[in-house]
């Protein structure tokens, strides 16, 4: 007996070797992602729970996860792997006792264990149970595919988990919830769970899948992929093999996932839907063709009663079901497996599926879900149906649903049904007008109303509602901004008494003040804007009206850029653009938050960033054809032209020139701006006759008389430039700013070096706050010394100063380094840690000073770098000075 334990224990000597457990884990597929944030979460519940499941449907990456977290785990525990999925597996106790044998071999031989199959008797358990007490240090048993294990096994396994050794812990990955209690080791903390929502991808963790790969995917585009996938391991490495067979070609990542789902599907086919009992294989197809749905609608579309226990039990089966809303009774399909179920339901429920889609219609409508029930009904091809719930609904499926929804939706349309028709006329004026192209709305609204005695009676108020507003985003287009107020004012009036519930009233209200709103800005009512446009946010933030509040949130951004708030323009911009892709819409409204962006940048100095967003923005006009937009398209295109070349400059001029031709009303309504980049075209192409007879209409008006001050210094006339800079009226703020970097100018040609220092002083106050460049960059040269003069004399303003110098000699060899907003805020702990980094001291010192370790410090400085884009301390104390953090 003696000779046998020490054999054992010179095996068990072997077998701890780190490199002896490496041999027994599965070969590791190439590029896999080290997956820390859920390594940690190993960590934890192996150290501290007597169980921690991994539980995840096919594909979610469990055993790839767990083989990597054994593989870097460092060796201070005990480590066993018993894989269950082998074909020719032994009984899982016989399994599990080659696994610890290694750990165990000694106590297993005391305690007389000998493989008992897979159903083990009390006897056994305690006898293992007793075996792993006697451990001196702890057990990690990790079991993959546990849901291969027969019911008497995971009987036995209840069993030890019941009164569970202090040194034993078990790590299981399965696909289904195994039949343990589960609820029990919860309530008592010996349950750790990492389930399908940890388990998916997160857009870092799937940039480095891909990178692995070899495979270049823009920013915009991962985003996409991995909400597409919703982060499931298996079809994301798919997709990523099919693009490694098309290598150097020209794609859009996006489209090309589309078009490459096929072995996604396959795989969900093979692996999660051919394996389901007949009867719920139905359950699935039938209950696919609604978003969302709860034991109620299940019940409806399968005429069953049980529909809440099924949900309940494919849920805790990882059947590609996740739970929704707030009460947990709501259940959608995963994006890729719903539109596998609903490939299949159109072949094998061919027949039925009118009938499901009509039960639909009318469920959902009972229950406040018009925008579902009206697709639903077009679907049934119930067009009665159709026109009273989109008459009554139209905001909420405008609100809710992309264009190509609403698209296929009046596609479905029959053109003469009677009923349907003249609904579907007028919201496909509304869509027209407001996703894809405003010129033609004019003869659908017209065809809508001729038609109105065809509505049925209850749908009219609503019906009238969709009229009003479609007509004034359609004047709004046009630049007819009078009518698109009154409009609006009217049907801000009269919905409330037309809404036939308060979401559908909270909806239209929201929509008709970010029409309202524009519309008073384009006017020049800034502060009733103001007021009209933030109300409008609250409501459609509230209501979920995301196009009013896309509308609303970049007027808001135009009016804070006119009012000089770069800052606070480009958040608010961004947060309409980030609506816009959630959307999955490029709208007018999106077009001008890409404008404020471009003329933000050109601001802080950042011409290619400019370039690109109005490019975009461009784009949108060109598409939508609406008039506001071309407008201040042109402008912004006039500004950057300004510090390009000449063709880019002649180009510009003829824009400005044809929208100032076509739309006097609005170019006027622009003040002086208008007149004053052509005037400034003009000089920079040296036709300064043209350029000084444009300028000499401004009557004061600040921004030409900056056109014409600059003008004149351009012709050698400082004396005249002073004298047009002192006769103007109080302009914008980036004016005012460009009116004393010319004075600057102007008084230093005169030989008045002190009062040049003094004005470019005044200047750079005035820039400082929001780090307008633009106005300095321009000057060149000529603002170089004085910049010098000024950082020789005082301290004030002296990053920005020191920046623009730097660029002036070519020291700097971009205009970069403007500050854009701080989108991502400091935390509390951070903002404390950044006040200590323009100090001299270490992490050390700061963690000593602030009562935590140095990893602590580490952590809060990489997270300030980040946010401050700075990749060393001097650059991130610097970058906080320029956002006024420090």
């Amino acid at each position: 007996m003696a000779k046998t334990v020490l054999d054992d224990r010179s095996s068990r000597r072997d077998e701890r070797d780190p490199a002896a457990l490496d041999r027994h884990l599965p070969k590791a597929p190439p590029s896999v992602v080290p997956r820390r944030r859920l390594f940690e979460l190993l960590d934890a519940g192996a150290a501290e729970r007597a169980l921690t499941l991994v539980s995840g449907p096919p594909g979610s990456g469990k055993t790839v996860l767990l083989t990597s977290w054994l593989r870097e785990r460092p060796r201070d525990v005990s480590l066993a792997w018993v894989p269950l999925r082998a074909a020719d597996r032994a009984p899982f106790w016989q399994q599990l006792l080659d696994a610890v044998r290694p750990s165990l071999g000694r106590e297993m031989l005391l305690y007389g264990l000998d493989a008992p199959g897979d159903d083990a008797s009390p006897a056994f358990v305690e006898r293992f149970v007793q075996a792993a007490s006697e451990l001196e240090q702890p057990l990690v048993l990790v079991v993959d595919d546990l849901h291969l294990a027969s019911p008497a096994a995971i009987a036995s396994l209840e069993r030890v988990l019941r009164a569970p050794p202090p040194q034993l812990r078990f790590v299981v990955a399965s696909r289904i919830d195994p039949a343990l209690s589960l609820h029990v080791l919860r309530v008592a903390g010996d349950l750790a769970e990492l389930r399908a929502r940890e388990l998916a991808f997160d857009e870092a963790e799937t940039r480095e899948l891909f990178d692995g790969m070899g495979l270049e995917v823009a920013d915009h585009q991962l985003a996409t992929l991995v909400e597409r996938a919703e982060g499931w391991a298996a079809g994301l490495r798919l997709f990523g093999l099919s693009m490694q067979a098309r290598p150097g070609g020209e794609y859009d990542v996006v489209e090309r996932f589309a078009v490459d789902e096929r072995p996604i599907s396959e795989f969900l086919a093979a692996e999660v839907l051919s394996i389901q009992a007949p009867d719920v294989r139905s359950f699935l197809l039938r209950t696919s063709i609604v978003d969302t749905v709860d034991g109620e609608l299940a019940n409806v579309l399968t005429d069953r009663t049980d529909g809440e226990r099924v949900l309940e039990q494919l849920y805790r089966d990882n059947v590609f079901l996740e739970r929704v809303g707030t009460d947990g009774q709501e259940y959608r399909y995963h994006q890729l497996f719903g539109a596998l179920l609903r490939a299949e339901a159109s072949y094998e429920l061919d027949g039925s599926l009118a009938g499901l889609h009509e039960a639909a219609a009318v469920c959902l409508a009972r229950r406040g879900r018009a925008a579902e029930a009206v697709h639903h009904a077009a679907d049934a091809g119930q067009w009665e149906l159709v026109a009273s719930l989109l008459g009554d609904h139209w905001s909420a499926v405008f609100a809710s649903t992309g264009s190509d929804s609403q698209n296929g939706l009046l596609g479905a349309v029959p053109p003469h049904d009677a009923a349907a028709s003249p609904v579907a006329a007028a919201f496909g004026a509304l869509i027209r007008v407001a996703w894809s192209n405003s010129r033609g709305e004019t003869a659908l609204l017209t065809d809508a109303q001729s038609r109105r005695e065809a509505v049925p009676e209850a749908a009219r108020a609503g019906f009238d509602a969709l009229l009003r507003y479609s007509s004034a985003l359609a004047a709004r287009a046009r630049g007819n901004f009078a009518q698109a107020a009154k409009l609006a004012d009217i049907g801000l009036e009269r919905v409330a008494v037309e809404a036939t519930s308060p979401e559908s009233e909270d909806r239209r209200r929201a929509l008709g003040l970010a029409t309202l709103g524009a519309a008073e800005l384009w006017q020049g009512a800034p502060e009733e804007a103001r007021t009209t446009l933030e109300e409008a946010v609250d409501l459609a933030g509230r209501s979920r009206t995301t196009p009013a509040e896309i509308d609303a949130l970049a007027h808001l951004a135009l009016l804070e850029l006119e009012a000089g708030q770069l800052r606070r323009a480009a958040r608010i911009a961004r947060a309409a653009l980030d609506l816009e892709r959630v959307h999955a819409q490029s709208s007018p409204a999106g077009a001008v938050a890409r404008i404020v962006i471009a003329l933000v940048q050109y601001q802080w100095g950042d011409v290619e960033v400019a370039e690109a967003a109005l490019a975009s923005a461009d784009a949108v006009t060109r598409r939508t054809g609406d008039v506001p937009g071309r407008v201040l398209g042109a402008v912004a295109a006039a500004a950057l032209a300004l510090s390009q070349d000449g063709e880019a400059a002649d180009d510009a001029l003829l824009r400005l020139r044809a929208v100032r031709r076509r739309t006097p009303a609005l170019t006027t309504a622009m003040g002086g701006r208008v007149a004053a980049l052509e005037a400034r075209l003009l000089a920079k192409a040296a036709r300064m006759d043209e350029a000084a007879a444009v300028a000499a209409d401004g009557e004061g008006d600040a921004e030409i008389a900056v056109a014409d001050a600059r003008i004149k210094l351009a012709l050698g006339l400082p004396a005249e430039a002073l004298a047009a800079l002192e006769a103007r009226r109080a302009g914008s703020p980036y004016a005012e700013i460009e009116a004393r970097v010319t004075e600057a100018v102007a008084r230093r040609a005169l030989g008045d070096e002190e009062e040049a220092v003094t004005a470019l002083e005044s200047a750079l106050a005035l820039a400082e706050p929001e780090a307008v460049r633009r106005p300095f960059i321009d000057a060149g040269s000529a603002v170089r010394d004085l910049l010098g003069a000024h950082l020789r004399r005082t301290n004030a303003h002296r990053w920005l100063a020191a920046e623009l110098a730097a660029y002036l000699d070519g020291r700097q060899t971009t205009e970069g380094a403007a500050p854009a907003e701080l989108l991502e805020a400091l935390s509390d702990r951070e903002t404390e840690v950044l006040r200590y980094l323009p100090t001299i001291m270490s992490n050390a010192d700061i963690a000593a000073e602030l009562f935590v370790s140095v990893n602590t410090v580490k952590t809060h400085v990489k997270s300030i770098y980040r946010k401050l884009g700075a990749t060393r301390r001097q650059d991130a104390v610097r970058r906080a000075r320029q956002l006024r953090l420090l």
